[in-house]
C-alpha cells in the first residue's frame, strides 16, 4: 500500500460493478502526492454482462472527488453529450 507514483486506468470503471470500490483500491495504492489517469466511457453502452454504468461530468466529478484532488479534466466529443472522459488526480 503506498507504493506506487502513477496508475493508469482507462476503459474499466464503467465494468465494475462497484466503481467507488476501485476508486478506493487506487487511492489506497499510490503513494501521497500521486497522480491517476482515469479515462471514463460516457456514452455508447455495450450490450455486456459487465458494462454496468456510464457517467456524466458530474457524475464523474463526484467519483474521483470522492478520494482525490482534479488536476485536469477532458470532455472527449460534444460537451452536452460526452462520449468519454479523462481525468488526472493527485491523492492528496
Amino acid at each position: 500500500i503506498n507504493t506506487v507514483d502513477a496508475i493508469i486506468l482507462t476503459g474499466v470503471l464503467e465494468q465494475c460493478y462497484d466503481p467507488y470500490q476501485l476508486i478506493n483500491g487506487v487511492f489506497n495504492l499510490l503513494k501521497n502526492g500521486g497522480l491517476a489517469l482515469f479515462g471514463f466511457v460516457s456514452t455508447n453502452f455495450l450490450p455486456y454482462s459487465t458494462d454496468y454504468w456510464r457517467v456524466t461530468k458530474m457524475g464523474g466529478d463526484r467519483l474521483v472527488l470522492s478520494q482525490f484532488l482534479i488536476v485536469e479534466s477532458h470532455i472527449v466529443g460534444d460537451p452536452k453529450n460526452p462520449e468519454y472522459l479523462f481525468y488526472i488526480a493527485r491523492k492528496p
